[in-house]
């Protein structure tokens, strides 16, 4: 007899399945243990497909979605929330993967929104559903751990993304209304001969139209953002904190552009509407810009400094 061994071959495995079994589970981590992340080459490709599919709309998005007043200002949102994901990239160790399987339905489901929004013409649902894939791509390559410790970039980035004209036309119009009749109201206060029908106002014999770019749209937008960022990088453990600092950006923003149009309306009463047409015009704007923004840094300096004097009064209190 020829002797042989008794035990059965091993059955070679797929790589995806070598791979499961050295994985803990989609976002785990194990104590002691650095997981890996899904197959360089399956990451690779997948990154590569992603990007290629949303490279047409992303260049739609860029030469003409930020062609408008406010499109400097969404670029900006965009850079800063991508530089705040590569600052909050985890250094020390690699995330867990998550669940393929989501995220190729996920992706696929955006694909499939993408493609109807671009038939149907809907731009913004043609980025939201890049944005959609970006954030489940992001899941595969580190589960759900790299999407909490990204969470602020990921909706902060939601900025950058230009609203429909169904929202940002009766937004900008209230806006503009709300804006002709608090300036009305102060330039009487102050004596000065005014009258306003709808969004145009009239100083003496001149008439000063608010047009979508002086209704402060572009300064609202990008001072909530500067707030929201500021509220982040300054009070990253307290949510609170960074949505008070938005709603107050707004406020703001918003004053900030009435005290713009104020100053407007005196000078235009006194020197004529062809000051409209000078430097003067574009420099109150970034001026008011400025003031806001300190405006907002020492609305937050004289919260912090309060919470500490009540957390001095009252020790038991909330001293954050």
């Amino acid at each position: 007899m020829v002797g042989g061994s008794t035990g059965q071959a091993a059955t070679p495995r797929s790589r995806w399945e070598q791979y499961r079994a050295r994985t803990p589970g989609p976002g785990s981590v194990s104590a002691g243990t650095t997981p890996d992340i899904a197959p360089l080459g399956d990451r690779t490709a997948l990154s590569i497909a992603a990007i290629l599919w949303a490279a047409p709309t992303l260049a739609h998005l860029a030469w003409q979605g930020w062609a408008g007043g406010q499109g400097a200002g969404l670029a900006v949102i965009l850079s800063t929330a991508i530089w705040v994901g590569i600052r909050e990239w985890p250094r020390d160790r690699r995330p867990g993967a998550g669940d393929w399987r989501v995220a190729a339905s996920a992706i696929g489901a955006a694909a499939l929104l993408n493609l109807a929004a671009w038939f149907a013409g809907f731009f913004f649902a043609e980025v939201l559903a890049v944005y959609v894939a970006g954030v489940a791509l992001l899941y595969a390559l580190g589960g759900r751990a790299l999407c909490r410790r990204l969470w602020f970039p990921l909706v902060y980035g939601l900025a950058a993304l230009p609203l429909p004209s169904s929202i940002m036309g009766p937004a900008t119009h209230q806006l503009k209304l709300l804006v002709a009749d608090a300036s009305v109201r102060l330039l009487a206060a102050g004596g000065v001969e005014v009258a306003r029908t709808g969004a145009s106002i009239y100083v003496d014999q001149y008439e000063l139209v608010i047009e979508a770019a002086c209704s402060g749209v572009n300064s609202i937008v990008s001072l909530v953002a500067v707030g929201l960022l500021y509220g982040y990088l300054r009070h990253r453990d307290a949510p609170g904190r960074i949505v008070a600092l938005a709603v107050a950006a707004l406020v703001i923003a918003i004053l900030a552009n009435v005290v713009r149009v104020v100053v407007l309306g005196v000078l235009v009463g006194r020197y004529g509407v062809y000051l409209l047409d000078t430097p003067v015009h574009g420099a109150t704007g970034l001026l008011m810009f400025v003031v806001a923004a300190v405006l907002l840094l020492v609305a937050d300096a004289a919260v912090t400094a309060g919470l500490r004097l009540w957390g001095w009064l009252f020790p038991s209190g909330d001293r954050r």
